[in-house]
Order: C-alpha cells, then sequence, then structure tokens
C-alpha cells in the first residue's frame, strides 16, 4: 500500500515513463517562460493542472497565531470564479477547517521537507465531509483537492493546492505524485514570492470577516465586486479596507498586494538544471 502522504525522501513513485517526459517538459517551459516569478508560477501551476486533470489552484500564505491557529491569505489563484474565490476564503478560514487540519499543519513544523496531502488522506478527513466548510465549498462547485504544504520561517506555511470540481473523483496516487515531484524540481513554487514584509504577519490578527476581504482584496479584486459578493453595503466594505489599509501601513490596494505578493524571487538556478 503506497504511503498517503509524500515526502521528498520518499521512493516508489507511481508515475509512468510518459508522465516523467511529460513533467520534464513542464519545468523545462517554466524555465524559459518570460516574466517575473509570479508569472513563472501561475504557467507552472496551470501547466500542472492540465498535467492532473484540475481544474483550478492556489498558493496561500499562512501564519500561525501563539495558539498554532493557522490564518489563510490566499496570494495567488487560478481558474476561480469570484463567487467561488470568496467561497474557499471563508472555508479555509473556518473553524472546521482549522479542528480538521490541525494535525497536518502541525506536522510540517517537526521537519524541514513539505509534505504532499491529498484531502481524502488527511486524519480527519471524515470529519471535514461533515462539517459546515465542506457544504460551503460544495455548494460553490469546489471539491476535492491535493495539497503540498511547506513551512517558512517559524510561524509561516505555504500551500499549493490543486482542486477538482464537487462530485469529480479524488486525485490518485499517480497524480499526487507527480505534485510532489514538481514542488522537488522547483522548490521556489514555495518559497518565491513569500512576503519578506515583517507586517504580513499581523494577518493573525486579523477576524476572520478581515481575513476574507484581506484575501479577496490582495487577488485584485474591486471592493463594489466584494461588496457584492459578501452581500455587504458598499460603505462596511470601505470601513473593513480601511482598517486592513491601517494595520499594514499602506493607502492603496495596489500597494496592499505588493506587501502580499512582492518576496523573494526565485534563485536563478530554478530546479531544471542537471549540470
Amino acid at each position: 500500500m503506497s504511503d498517503p502522504i509524500r515526502q521528498p525522501d520518499s521512493g516508489n513513485a507511481t508515475i509512468s515513463q510518459e508522465d516523467a517526459v511529460r513533467l520534464v517538459e513542464l519545468l523545462a517551459q517554466t524555465s524559459t517562460y518570460e516574466g517575473d516569478h509570479l508569472a513563472k508560477k501561475r504557467f507552472l501551476l496551470d501547466g500542472l493542472c492540465r498535467l492532473v486533470d484540475a481544474t483550478q489552484w492556489s498558493w496561500a500564505i499562512n501564519v500561525f497565531d501563539e495558539d498554532c491557529k493557522p490564518h489563510h491569505a490566499g496570494a495567488l489563484q487560478g481558474g476561480f470564479s469570484l463567487e467561488q474565490a470568496e467561497c474557499l476564503a471563508t472555508c479555509v478560514n473556518h473553524p472546521a477547517t482549522h479542528r480538521v487540519f490541525a494535525p497536518t499543519y502541525q506536522r510540517i513544523f517537526t521537519q524541514p521537507e513539505p509534505l504532499t496531502i491529498r484531502m481524502e488522506d488527511h486524519a480527519g478527513a471524515a470529519e471535514w465531509e461533515k462539517s459546515e466548510a465542506s457544504a460551503l465549498a460544495a455548494a460553490a462547485g469546489i471539491g476535492t483537492f491535493v495539497s503540498s504544504i511547506c513551512a517558512v520561517e517559524d510561524h509561516g506555511s505555504s500551500t499549493v493546492t490543486l482542486f477538482r470540481p464537487y462530485g469529480e473523483p479524488p486525485f490518485t496516487d499517480r497524480q499526487r505524485d507527480m505534485l510532489h515531484i514538481i514542488i522537488r524540481g522547483v522548490p521556489w513554487l514555495h518559497t518565491a514570492g513569500w512576503p519578506e514584509d515583517a507586517r504580513v504577519h499581523q494577518i493573525a490578527e486579523l477576524p476572520t470577516s478581515h481575513m476574507v476581504l484581506l484575501t479577496l482584496l490582495v487577488k485584485g479584486y474591486s471592493r463594489q465586486d466584494i461588496a457584492d459578493v459578501r452581500l455587504l453595503s458598499i460603505n462596511t466594505v470601505n470601513t473593513y479596507t480601511q482598517r486592513i489599509f491601517k494595520m499594514f501601513g499602506v493607502r492603496s490596494q495596489p500597494e496592499l498586494m505588493r506587501c502580499f505578493l512582492e518576496g523573494q524571487p526565485e534563485p536563478a538556478n530554478d530546479g531544471t538544471d542537471s549540470s
């Protein structure tokens, strides 16, 4: 029986020779793709989705408070509508999500390497499927997922997740291993763009309603769009936005986005050079 959680030193990957060729091609294309680390990250994750039959992806920044409770700010995503992006931001900051996935997040701080795990392989998967957070995701058409989770700094983590629509079958061992191999080939997928600004750690102080708004602002959605999808008045959204700006010491949405998205670029050797 295969290990449900992949780690970089685990062997016996389930991929075929054809899979390996396609992964190498994707890595090579990414290494020559013109653009900054954010553009390369989007290109790589779009390509990986095609290889493993995923329809959506996200890269999230997680900061842990003193009780090891994660606070998620989704930095990048692909394939989500505004409604789905709002739902995902709500779900990942839901108490049920914190409770169910806490053992996995605690585990990453006991080892230096990333974990690659499918939704069904989390210890609390059965509880998650019965939770309000899971029901919210299902209502928005967001289904099963596979994630790579990597500890960054002392109290943070990066999570790269691929999704399928609700009702689609789980990712296979083979598809999980393909994500795992990509992470090994381009470790900057987790670390490139990680915010260097210490103010980012303040997300642990935000209430859930503000966390969802922060995530949507960082993704570039307008205040009016956010008001519409959150069923809030524009005045309420403006008030919350100004509180967020004040907390992070910024004066505009573009400045807030730079605070979260302009981090350390990927190294010159992106992992595809075998020399």
